[in-house]
């Protein structure tokens, strides 16, 4: 396996912020500014459209695609929709401590986060795609 790097997943990551955001903004109209529901609406966003991608048969966000990059578990093979979740909820803890979790992937040979490691999961390079 090829294993994706920090740069190519923070640009990917970059991506699917743009995409998500105006989805998010769009969501505010119906829920209010800064509400608990608006809370709400903006995290069931996100943890649908990471985990509910990662574990489709694209095997990554849309981010992550423009590199052709997937998301699989340690044997190569696509992951379930409850271990994409487990991956985005660890991925929250890879944030709140500093962007430490995130930044392990500089750090390591198989490039894994903290939420890669604690989900049992890589970020690789698709050798099937043109990118």
């Amino acid at each position: 396996m090829k294993y994706a790097g920090f740069w190519i997943r923070a640009v990917a990551y970059i991506i699917d912020g743009v995409i998500c955001v105006p989805v998010d903004i769009y969501s505010t109209s119906f829920t209010g500014e800064n509400t608990p529901a608006r809370l709400l609406v903006s995290f069931l966003i996100a943890w649908g459209y990471t985990a509910g991608l990662n574990s489709s048969h694209l095997q990554g966000t849309l981010g992550k695609k423009v590199f052709g990059l997937k998301v699989v578990d340690l044997n190569g093979s696509r992951i379930s929709l409850a271990h994409a979740s487990g991956r985005f909820f660890a991925e929250i803890l890879s944030f709140i401590i500093l962007g430490i979790g995130i930044l392990m992937v500089a750090f390591n040979s198989k490039k894994q986060g903290l939420h890669d490691k604690i989900a049992g999961t890589y970020v690789i390079k698709n050798i099937h795609s043109n990118t």
